[in-house]
């Protein structure tokens, strides 16, 4: 796509990184049906149809002994435990709200009014000092593209961290102004995926 730009291991970064993508339900969903969905996605990845898209599309299909719904836990874990460090460090550079410091204390009671009538409240005091960078969330948005061009945008209070084209002919084009597009889509009907990273106050 870019034959003039090295690789990261061409210049010495040491540097791995792959798009996959699963099927999640609700935590509270019973066993019974996760395992259900499990077997219905695994008789579906095992047709030659699917597998033959897949590849020509870029994509691979793991090992069937991966493709339980304890082996894919495991390896969710494996992932938030890989990149939360990064996401982490990205936030402290970018963010910018964290949680307020406590407010400035009131001033003194003015002189006492008239018998039976309170004084004047004084005047408040100094808002306290800004607080550290909350905790950083990501938020991952896969949009369907059936055009030769698509774009995305991540909400106000985000950065856009990364984005992944899917069959796209060029490099997605960031504005920077929270946007990616993507352009010259081969085939039409690819995924578009972008990775919004926020800091929120710590709860």
């Amino acid at each position: 796509m870019l034959p003039d730009v090295p690789t990261a291991n061409e210049v010495g970064v040491d540097y791995e990184m792959s798009i996959w993508a699963g099927i999640f339900a609700p935590k509270s969903t019973p066993e019974p049906i996760v395992n259900k969905l499990a077997v219905a996605l695994d008789k579906s990845l095992d047709d030659t149809g699917v597998a033959a898209k897949l590849a020509e599309l870029g994509g691979s299909i793991p090992a069937k002994s991966e493709r339980t719904p304890a082996k894919f836990s495991r390896f969710v874990k494996a992932e938030i435990e890989r990149w939360s460090p990064i996401l982490k460090a990205a936030s402290a550079e970018t963010a910018t709200a964290g949680q307020s410091g406590p407010a400035g204390q009131s001033g003194s009671a003015g002189p006492p009014g008239p018998p039976g009538q309170p004084g004047p409240p004084g005047q408040p005091g100094p808002p306290g000092e800004r607080g550290p960078p909350g905790s950083p969330s990501l938020r991952i948005v896969s949009l369907p593209c059936n055009a030769t061009s698509c774009a995305a945008r991540c909400n106000p209070d985000e950065v856009l961290w990364l984005a992944y084209c899917g069959s796209a002919r060029f490099p997605a084009a960031y504005p920077n102004d929270g946007s990616v597009t993507c352009r010259g889509r081969i085939p039409a009907n690819n995924p578009l995926v972008v990775a919004c990273v926020k800091s929120s106050p710590p709860g």
